[in-house]
């Protein structure tokens, strides 16, 4: 108990050092003028500490010096020290934001911590699919001391019987980037802790907490001059952090090790919070914050960054159209500064000559955009599902404040927008409805925009504004009523009928969101992925495994480290006849079809001998096969080794 005590206050605090004292150290100089609250200058710093990483890890490999815990020592023992120097400055904490927070915030932050706590505690486990292909390539960098060159090997059918199938040299892959794994390599180096743990669900439950702090912080600041300004976002902070089930779908891809959405959406968050903070502040510091804050993301999630993009987009062209004389009298002189230049340069020598993501070298872009052969995850959903996605309340009240805003808007050009400074009340909402509109048009009308994303998964980014916008529309008609109203009590039950309302369907599914699930499976899982390791790992033989019926099976690789695609799986069957999807048929034969010619000639020529899979699914057809031996028996998933024949 005192070893499990000790090793988490160890990895807490490692986390610490990596993912908040470099950034603010770097936000001490950056915000001199103090020019941002509390929360807001926590949230940059995270952001700076996030993409020092990063970059730390690419200067270290384009220099030749091994990623290890001698050198990450190094680096973050000079952070520390800058660090403490500060501290002991008595200029340090001089000129910040005094204003307390409010009881109301900190009670929400409370209860928002208490149940997502309950629903992470019930299921931090290191069985998800996602996070242990992820974490493959984190372990990469911890075992071999260098950034991957992102590859995979995979099986080459022979195109005739009398030629053998083959394991192809590795090639390129284009799905998976260096910023989603650098961070926890890091913690886990300076830490010692294994990421076959679920140290890295608290990682990304940390995010996830900062992101909807953020959501709060962004929302006080867009909202400035209004007098509902922190109305709106403590609203905001209930419908982001806890509201339909404890935020479904977003703490599910907690668990799941959704790692690409969850930092992708920590960051667009942050860059327009950096973007409105430099252009109301006139501050080009911020500006070129958010200008790496950018650079980070397009090393971190390719999808976040182009999903951002467009929603940048929006927002300039809906600017342009409702007062574009602001833009270049307010914004172009920022982006002219040397600040804004120089990280600009940086990012250009960094992307184009140090260091090129995988999704550019090996044409990831292209999958996406281009023409393909269309899945049915891709081609849209409709309100009705959408809804079921996000919450009803969510999406109802949401769209609702979309209108609203965009009904100011147009009042507001025709009648009030006559001058420079009339345009700033007006921000938050150009803000807002360009964010969202852009992505909304791909969620339901994927097929103008050319791209083939999963749908669902596109719709989740719209979440953060989405909940900012429905906050609105409830203070605004909150506000309307009680002007309007001269019974107060009808006018009591009104806002206490809404309010139920507003939460009761936000709780609809939380009594399956405690059930606890998975830890036995979790244990057999690791446990025969163990045995797999220590007797297969450097053998010549070939392993495989179902991942159909093997939750989590994505972790054995772990065990091995030999490859990104090893050992062999077979995959769900629908992918075998996709074109363009699972080429070979090897790792369908042995399962499926053990008996067969086919699945001998498998057998024989890519020299399979051991096969992992679910003994209550598959375990009778090789119990009853002469040719297989039973090797490993846990509750539910065994080992076969397949009998080589002598000829």
């Amino acid at each position: 108990m005192l070893s499990f005590i000790l090793n988490n206050t160890i990895f807490f605090a490692i986390g610490a050092v990596v993912m908040v004292i470099p950034g603010v150290v770097i936000m001490y100089f950056l915000d001199k003028k103090r020019e941002t609250s509390f929360l807001e200058y926590g949230i940059f710093a995270i952001g700076v500490s996030f993409s020092l990483a990063l970059f730390q890890a690419i200067f270290l490999d384009v220099l030749g010096i091994a990623i290890n815990i001698l050198s990450l020592s190094i680096l973050y023992g000079i952070w520390v020290s800058i660090f403490v120097f500060l501290i002991r400055k008595k200029t340090f904490f001089q000129k910040k934001e005094t204003r307390s927070l409010s009881l109301i915030f900190i009670l929400i932050f409370a209860l928002l911590l208490l149940l997502k706590g309950m629903y992470f505690s019930q299921n931090a486990i290191p069985i998800s699919t996602d996070l242990g292909h992820h974490m493959y390539w984190s372990n990469f960098i911890v075992e071999k001391g260098e950034l991957p060159q992102y590859q995979e090997k995979e099986i080459l059918m022979a195109p005739s019987d009398s030629q053998a199938h083959i394991i192809s040299q590795p090639f390129g892959i284009s799905d998976l980037i260096e910023g989603e794994h650098i961070v926890f390599a890091f913690i886990a180096l300076l830490s010692q802790v294994s990421l076959i743990s679920s140290a890295p669900l608290f990682l990304l439950f940390f995010i996830h907490i900062v992101t909807a702090l953020g959501v709060y912080a962004f929302t006080r600041r867009i909202f400035t001059p209004s007098p509902w300004r922190e109305k709106i976002a403590l609203g905001a902070f209930v419908v982001f952090g806890f509201l339909f089930g404890i935020d479904s779908p977003q703490m599910r891809y907690i668990i799941g090790g959704v790692v690409g959405n969850t930092f992708g959406s920590f960051f667009i968050v942050s860059i327009f919070l950096g973007l409105f903070v430099a252009v109301v502040k006139k501050n080009p510091r911020f500006m070129a914050l958010s200008l790496f804050f950018m650079l980070t993301l397009a090393y971190t999630h390719h999808l976040s960054m182009l999903l951002f993009g467009l929603s940048l987009l929006g927002v300039g062209l809906l600017l342009f159209v409702i007062e574009g004389k602001y833009f270049w009298r307010e914004i172009l002189p920022l982006l002219y500064s040397r600040y804004v230049l120089g990280v600009l340069l940086f990012g250009l020598i960094t992307f184009f000559f140090l260091w090129t993501p995988a999704y550019i070298l090996n044409s990831g872009v292209e999958t996406i955009v281009a023409d393909s052969e269309q899945k049915a995850e891709h081609s849209g959903i409709t309100l009705q599902e959408y809804m079921q996605v996000l919450g009803s309340e969510r999406v109802l009240f949401g769209l609702f404040g979309f209108l609203l805003m965009v009904g100011i808007l147009l009042r507001g050009k025709i009648s009030k927008m006559k001058k420079q400074k009339e345009i700033e009340p007006f921000l938050s909402h150009i803000l807002l409805v360009g964010w969202f509109f852009p992505l909304g048009g791909i969620v339901f009308f994927p097929e103008i925009f050319h791209i083939s994303l999963p749908t669902i998964r596109i719709a989740n980014y719209t979440i953060i504004p989405l909940c900012i916008s429905a906050s609105f529309f409830f203070f605004w008609l909150v506000d309307h009523l009680v002007k309007q109203s001269h019974n107060k009590g009808i006018l009591i039950g009104t806002l206490s009928l809404l309010v139920i309302i507003f939460l009761s369907i936000g709780w609809k599914d939380n009594v399956s969101f405690f059930e606890k699930k998975g830890y036995a499976q979790a244990r057999e899982l690791h446990r025969m992925a163990s045995y797999m390791g220590e007797h297969y790992r450097e053998s010549e033989k070939t392993v495989m495994y179902d991942h159909i019926n093997i939750t989590g099976g994505s972790w054995i690789k772990l065990y091995f480290m030999r490859d990104y695609n090893y050992p062999f799986y077979r995959a769900h069957l629908f992918r075998y006849d996709r074109i363009s999807d699972k080429q070979e048929r090897c790792t369908l034969d042995v399962f499926t079809y053990p008996e067969t010619p086919e699945a001998e000639k498998c057998f024989k020529d890519l020299g399979v001998e051991l096969l992992a899979l679910n003994e209550v699914k598959d375990g009778k057809k090789f119990r009853e096969n002469d040719n297989f031996v039973k090797v490993y028996t846990g509750n539910e998933l065994s080992l076969y080794k397949k009998i080589i024949s002598e000829e």
